[in-house]
């Protein structure tokens, strides 16, 4: 099999069939935090259920100001298997952990891997996934939880142990954690049907407050990876239909107390800065090479395509410009044996279209706050690099290895 499917196939997990839907909330339940397998102690918490028409009230965001010694640090796990904060300019680290192992490397002890790290929008904490994974003789057991890292006082806290994540995010403006949780293997009763009762929502916890909170309580299917709109009003994630592949897109709109299902997988997407629109490129399980760019409001009624390229070639992961004048995404040739990928941006107003990146083995992207500058991971996946790309004169350079970059916000 190809590579760059195996590498489709392994980032698309779990699940997916036009006619926005929109109901008001019901009335949520109280969130049990149960664990499958509860080898690590859990923390203890205060569950908070939400009314009705009450809307999650973040806890005010702290006045003061980070002041780092490097104010723009870019988070990472390095080929260690380590959370490292780099200053990109001076190029001076700064390690988080020190008990990991690389991503690539397994042991027949029980041993810690660490995963995702991700800024708070205020750039004041940052939180990444641990996993604590033990060899059995018929199988691998794995236990999650959140390492939660404050800059201020280069303290960190681990919270949710116990717990096994399908992905968290923060909410913007807010120190609460969103997150969902893995699916019951019994919620899965025929193709395409599923045990509602077993169906599990958008958690949440407040990390200012130590409170748990169920953020979207689900609607007759689970609900994984919570994605916000940057200013923190819509919570976008897919309702899990299948054990394989993406699931219907849906979201929760907290200013009107709506729930919102598109009733069909979009695959990658991100919001615009306003939360009015949306862009997405339906790579939904392995690519086809039929995958194309697309924008369409919120409301599903202004579908239009942007992107397009030539045979044997398909466009995905596309992302908006913090102004949303351009988007950036990624072209791969489906014909050749390697993962020959390019990097184009696009202006949404001329259609311009300019290649950035050419014939490479491309993995995250992530747009430099004040939209200058790119800063992707180029493979291989056993030893990626981390690259900075500048958009006006299209220099690279390296500054470092390792996976899951993540950029500190700027205040």
């Amino acid at each position: 099999m190809k590579r760059f499917i195996l590498l489709s196939v392994i980032s698309v997990i779990i699940l997916g069939s036009c006619t926005p839907v929109i109901d008001k909330q019901v009335q949520p339940t109280a969130v049990v935090l149960d664990t499958e397998t509860p080898q690590i102690e859990i923390l203890p918490t205060e569950i908070e259920t939400l009314s009705p028409s009450a809307t999650p009230i973040p806890t005010e965001t702290p006045t003061l100001t980070p002041k780092p010694a490097f104010p723009n640090w870019i988070a990472f796990v390095n080929l260690n298997g380590n959370v490292i904060l780099l200053d990109s300019q001076s190029g001076e680290e700064k390690a988080l952990t020190s008990d990991g192992l690389s991503m690539t490397k397994t042991s027949s002890n029980p041993y810690i891997q660490y995963s995702y790290p991700t800024w708070s929008s205020d750039g004041l904490y940052l939180a990444f996934k641990k996993t604590i994974n033990t060899p059995l003789p018929d199988r691998q057991d794995y236990v999650d939880s959140l390492v939660v890292y404050d800059i201020r006082t280069d303290e960190s806290q681990e919270i949710l142990a116990g717990e096994s994540f399908t992905g968290f995010s923060w909410r913007p403006g807010t120190h609460i954690i969103s997150y969902s949780l893995m699916t019951d293997p019994n919620y899965f009763t025929a193709r395409g049907a599923v045990d509602a009762s077993l169906a599990k929502g958008i958690l949440g916890f407040d990390v200012d407050t130590m409170q748990a909170l169920e953020l979207v309580p689900p609607r007759g299917y689970s609900l994984i990876w919570p994605r916000w709109s940057p200013d923190g009003r819509f919570v976008g994630f897919d309702e899990i239909l299948y054990m394989e592949g993406r699931g219907n897109f849906a979201y929760f709109d907290f200013e009107d107390q709506e729930y919102v299902s598109w009733n069909r997988p979009i695959g990658n997407y991100q919001w615009s800065q306003d939360g009015e629109n949306l862009v997405y490129d339906y790579l939904t399980y392995a690519a086809n090479g039929e995958e194309r760019i697309f924008i369409n409001d919120r409301y599903d009624e202004d579908e239009t395509q942007i992107g397009d390229t030539e045979e044997n070639y398909y466009l995905s992961n596309p992302l908006f410009s913090p102004g949303d004048g351009q988007i950036i995404y990624k072209e791969t040739d489906l014909s050749l044996d390697i993962n020959a990928t390019q990097l184009v941006v696009m202006n949404l107003e001329s259609k311009h279209k300019e290649v950035i990146l050419e014939s490479a083995d491309v993995f995250d992207v992530l747009w430099s706050t004040d939209g200058e500058t790119i800063l992707t991971v180029i493979g291989p996946y056993n030893s990626p690099t981390l690259m900075e790309v500048n958009l006006y004169d299209l220099t690279t350079r390296e500054i470092g290895n390792g996976w899951w970059p993540a950029w500190q916000p700027i205040q």
